[in-house]
């Protein structure tokens, strides 16, 4: 019976599940309050927040408080390898801006080699040859952008008197740059009309002694006029005549005169110093070996001690004297 009994008690007497109770907490925790009790406070229905990327974050986060030490580290890593990298950007172009104000050309100077003491003017002319050039070519503003060539031919076109641009562009001051330049010395002058043309050792003709180098002058005695004259006036005959006075300069003699005598405009005298006759010589050939077969005769008229009326060297390989 009691066995009975007690085991219908124990089932009548069950435990009953236990309900559940609200947890007292602190509710005054508002979704705007940043305190620690409201950063803290665990709230039903709330998404955990926080993420250990830096990256990434929860829509309703406010502070990344679940990073770990490794990723701090690595975070700080990257922010500073980040500012590295801007500050070398911008060193690199403050060193970029630097390099094109010293290299830019916004006012050319010019240094003429060779001659002393240049009048403003001279100088003036130029300087604002140099700046036409470099208007026209805006790339070449920078020294290290120069065509040398190409300022050298466009200069020799209004002023041949100008025989080269050295190389070397000098820095002289921000925005400055000088240009040094190698005029002409002309060996050779002959008035052609109203026109007193010079001409140097190498050929070239031009229209400013700038050096004011001493010349010789050439003597007409040809009776034509040179205005009307194709040979006279011609690029050919002042060629021939600056590159017979350049290579007796060569072989160590000086010529004192060049005379374009009578009755022919195809042959010229030179008068030397120290050789008491003329040499003549015709513009059909050419004229360094003209020089040398007259040198050669001269030495050879001063051994056998013989002394022409003149030396003549228009055909090749031979000399005659009278």
């Amino acid at each position: 019976m009691l066995g009975r009994l007690g085991k219908a008690v124990l089932r009548r007497r069950s435990p009953q599940p236990v309900r559940r109770r609200a947890i007292d907490r602190d509710d005054s925790a508002q979704p705007g309050d940043l305190t620690t009790a409201g950063r803290y406070a665990f709230r039903r229905n709330r998404t955990l927040t926080g993420s250990l990327l830096s990256e990434i974050a929860s829509p309703s986060e406010r502070h990344a408080d679940l990073k770990s030490p490794r990723v701090q580290v690595h975070t700080l890593r990257y922010h500073r390898r980040k500012l590295v990298l801007r500050l070398f950007v911008l060193s690199v172009g403050i060193a970029g801006l630097i390099w094109v104000l010293y290299q830019s050309v916004v006012m050319p100077k010019v240094t003429l080699i060779g001659v002393d003491s240049p009048s403003a003017e001279t100088t003036q002319r130029y300087e604002k040859a140099i700046q036409d050039y470099l208007v026209a070519r805006p790339f070449e503003r920078l020294r290290a952008l120069i065509d040398i060539k190409s300022l050298i031919d466009y200069l020799q076109h209004d002023y041949p008197e100008i025989q080269s641009v050295e190389p070397t562009v000098a820095f002289a001051g921000f925005g400055c740059a000088k240009f040094s330049i190698v005029m002409r010395h002309p060996v050779v002058s002959w008035q052609a009309g109203a026109t007193l043309v010079f001409v140097d050792s190498s050929g070239a003709a031009f229209y400013r002694n700038v050096p004011e180098s001493p010349v010789v002058q050439v003597i007409d005695r040809t009776g034509v006029q040179a205005t009307t004259n194709k040979v006279l006036v011609s690029n050919r005959f002042l060629e021939f005549v600056g590159k017979v006075v350049g290579y007796f300069s060569m072989q160590k003699y000086t010529v004192s005169s060049v005379i374009l005598p009578e009755g022919t405009t195809r042959q010229i005298e030179v008068k030397l110093d120290g050789v008491g006759y003329p040499v003549r010589l015709s513009i059909d050939r050419a004229a360094a070996s003209q020089v040398e077969d007259a040198v050669r005769a001269i030495q050879y008229c001063a051994e056998h001690s013989v002394n022409p009326a003149y030396l003549d060297v228009r055909v090749s390989r031979r000399a005659f004297y009278k």
